[in-house]
């Protein structure tokens, strides 16, 4: 009866073998496999790297934000290369009555800056 069970066995195996290398010829399986190793050997970059770029895009934002004001300042007070109007739609700020809106855009650049 021992010996009936361990051929039993052993023929499961083989067949488990049969069906394994059924499948592991076939090419889809392979390029798994293939990718399986890649990525094993090479998560922790991909995920560092990933990780680091995201960091780097949230921390520029606000950088662009007031190099973008920055800019459009110095423009506005070295030798008028740009025009009120051009300077309150960067600036995106209102438009008040009975003021000028270069004048708008410098009290805003004063501000901003810190100058007054």
């Amino acid at each position: 009866m021992a010996l009936y069970k361990y051929i039993f066995v052993d023929r499961q195996k083989i067949a488990t073998l049969k069906v394994r290398d059924s499948i592991c010829s076939s090419p889809i399986f392979l390029m798994e496999s293939k990718f399986y190793q890649w990525w094993k050997n090479h998560r922790r970059l991909v995920t560092t790297a990933i990780f680091l770029s995201l960091f780097a895009f949230y921390l520029r934002t606000p950088f662009e934000k007031e190099a973008k004001v920055r800019d459009t300042c110095a423009k506005l007070n070295s030798s008028y290369q740009i025009t009120g109007d051009e300077a309150m739609k960067k600036l995106n700020l209102n438009e008040i009555k009975n003021y000028n809106n270069r004048e708008l855009a410098n009290y805003y650049c004063e501000r901003y800056l810190g100058i007054k």
